[in-house]
């Protein structure tokens, strides 16, 4: 086992290019673009894989993380090039529209820790997380456009604040059929055997769609009123 340690970029940069090693230029945490600023890369006794061991320098960040590089070909035997194969941790960019974020913070923080788990192949609890993000997501968007009926929304089933609070036929079709397929993941025997967490993940975006571009509607109509 080898170990090359640096304190800088540029010993950083040197050596990677010199073992033919794609530099990483962003955080798989934060996916902050920046400058490697120290660490060491190991590498195993047959140098057929190798591990960098580094910090991001984002300061709301500060993240440790693992690169991996396996060994891909040798080019006419002169010298080896090596893969970026995997990063860890890893956090997918999790694309929400900021009009959902500003609806319901607590549906995007659900939803972000429910994906954490899915990437680390949690699959048996990440449809929980999914549809809980669900239900703050539609008791958000309906207490918003019902103020007054602020507590009883809080303590209805779900699917009765679909079907008594939402109006929009995309986005009552889209939430309905979400809510079967997250009820699946939370129950013994599933009812919807031919769909997924990927089907649910489909059904949670589309309903994320059909609220932006009714509320977009809304205040363009409102604002605009004759």
């Amino acid at each position: 086992m080898r170990t090359q340690k640096f304190d800088t970029f540029e010993e950083y940069e040197e050596f990677s290019n010199k073992e033919h090693m794609r530099i990483v230029d962003e955080c798989p945490i934060c996916h902050t673009k920046f400058r490697v600023p120290q660490g060491f890369i190991i590498a195993d006794k047959e140098d057929q894989k190798r591990l960098l061991v580094t910090e991001c320098p984002n300061k709301k960040c500060n993240g440790i993380f693992t690169v991996r590089y396996d060994y891909e070909w040798s080019y006419n035997n002169q010298y080896k090039i090596f893969k970026i194969s995997e990063y860890f941790p890893y956090v997918a960019q999790i694309k929400i529209d900021d009009k959902i974020k500003k609806l319901s913070p607590s549906f995007y923080k659900i939803y972000c820790e429910a994906t954490r788990a899915k990437e680390l192949g949690l699959n048996e609890i990440c449809g929980v997380g999914y549809r809980k993000a669900l239900e703050f997501l539609i008791k958000d968007y309906c207490i918003k456009n019902n103020p007054d009926r602020k507590e009883h929304i809080e303590k209805l089933f779900l699917a009765n604040v679909i079907n008594t609070y939402i109006e929009n036929d995309n986005i009552k079709n889209m939430a309905d059929r979400a809510v079967w397929i997250g009820n699946d993941e939370t129950h013994y025997v599933r009812k919807w055997e031919g769909n997924d967490i990927n089907d649910l993940l489909k059904l949670i975006d589309i309903t994320c769609y059909w609220i932006v571009y009714t509320e977009m509607t809304k205040e363009l109509t409102d604002s605009m009123s004759k």
